[in-house]
């Protein structure tokens, strides 16, 4: 499954899927992905690792992905500082390889390898703001994997791993329509309500950004629709 991202352009860049023994169960893998430029260089960490299981639809499992971006650090000394710019276009492949209904996990703490992205995260979440408007919870949108949206804040332990947020792919697009418009109201009160934090403001710039983007998938019977249920 995450073998089909290998070679696919990430700006300058393009993946290199390492396959990573195998896992338990036959339909599942684990992987890391590397960065490759021009001249054949690969960075020194993977920007992205995790496992994935295609789905077993006579057992009712959908597909999903379960991984983690990995903290700027690499031995290509142009990504030094902009690493984590190339983190949407992974995101809008993992999430590419989800069907309908498709499940994606990122964590939000990576140990030795955190970062910016991990603690802007949790920095927001610890301020109560949306989901969707931390940093990681917008790459779940970049993933198109933004229903579903939870915060599983208590690690399970064991094949568990860390703390992360998950979003789903939707179902068809009555879904996506029906999930846009709770979003859209909850941004829209989000970005509307005080701010008095500089993690705040970051995220309603990010909720301004996206509210846009989720109206794409709405027509005016479902406002209209949403008008009268208020």
């Amino acid at each position: 499954m995450l073998e089909c991202l290998n070679g696919q352009k990430i700006g300058p860049y393009r993946l290199e899927v390492e396959l990573q023994g195998q896992l338990r169960y036959t339909d599942q893998q684990q992987a890391s992905l590397y960065l490759v430029d021009e001249a054949g260089g690969r960075s020194e960490r993977p920007i992205f690792r995790g496992r994935c299981c295609a789905g077993r639809p006579s057992a009712y499992v959908p597909a999903w992905i379960d991984g983690e971006f990995i903290a700027p650090a690499s031995s290509l000394p142009e990504l030094s500082e902009g690493l984590e710019a190339l983190y949407p276009g992974v995101a809008r492949g993992l999430g590419a390889l989800l069907p309908a209904g498709g499940r994606l996990w990122i964590a939000y703490e990576a140990f030795d390898y955190d970062g910016p992205l991990h603690r802007e995260t949790r920095a927001g979440l610890a301020a109560k703001v949306p989901l969707i408007a931390t940093p990681i919870g917008r790459l779940l949108f970049d993933a198109g994997c933004w229903t579903g949206l939870r915060n599983w804040d208590i690690a399970e332990g064991g094949r568990e791993g860390p703390r992360k947020l998950q979003g789903n792919k939707a179902l068809d697009d009555r879904h996506a329509r029906a999930v846009a418009v709770a979003l859209v109201g909850e941004l829209l009160d989000f970005v509307q309500g005080p701010s008095d934090a500089e993690v705040t403001d970051r995220a309603q710039a990010r909720a301004r950004e996206i509210v846009p983007l989720l109206r794409s998938f709405v027509d005016v019977r479902d406002w209209e629709d949403a008008t009268h249920a208020d």
